[in-house]
């Protein structure tokens, strides 16, 4: 934490580091969530088979989890903002090229697959870096407050993500991606 002039300590809120970086990282959490159940039921419309679908969905959660096994080694070696606008940029042009092919009828689900497990690998590896940022912006002495207000946000957005993503997506196919695509820019733009 900043000290004020007069010595007391500002609260993280009212530092402009931590509202951008959890604006980010909260747009980031929403992006993932919304399109978590839509790529599955994507993935049933695109092939007509429940198996593809299952295999598009357990794909894209296994690149995840393996590529963020070595990104937090890589995420401690290098700039996170940069990282976090990467992530934020992948984020925008895998998710609103799913949202305009949906669009013009050609998405092929090769594509969709390819997409979907690049995309979240990508996540995977370099999603840590605004946990590790959260760390350079605020004293220590505040970061057990702002790391349990994190993880209770993004418990909150898994838990009402994949209901809204599905609400989305009866709305219209492409919707839960394009949302997915405009969280990761407002990631990008505020990291």
């Amino acid at each position: 934490m900043k000290q004020d002039m007069d010595g007391t300590a500002k609260s993280f809120w009212q530092s402009a580091g931590y509202v951008s970086w959890f604006t980010a990282d909260t747009a980031s959490a929403v992006g993932a969530a919304l399109r978590a159940l839509a790529i599955s039921l994507l993935g049933y419309a695109v092939s007509g088979s429940t198996i593809a679908a299952g295999w598009l969905g357990t794909s894209s959660m296994i690149a995840q989890q393996v590529a963020s096994v070595f990104g937090g080694t890589f995420v401690d070696r290098h700039d996170r903002k940069r990282l976090i606008v990467a992530n934020a940029v992948v984020g925008v042009l895998a998710w609103g090229a799913i949202a305009v092919l949906l669009l013009c009828d050609a998405l092929s689900f090769p594509v969709l697959l390819l997409i979907a497990v690049l995309a979240s690998g990508i996540n995977g590896f370099l999603g840590s870096a605004t946990d590790a940022m959260l760390r350079s912006i605020i004293d220590i002495r505040y970061y057990p407050k702002a790391r349990s207000l994190n993880e209770g946000r993004d418990a909150t957005i898994a838990m009402a993500g994949s209901p809204i993503g599905g609400f989305l997506y009866s709305i219209a196919p492409w919707l839960p991606f394009l949302a997915s695509a405009c969280m990761y820019a407002v990631a990008g733009v505020t990291a």
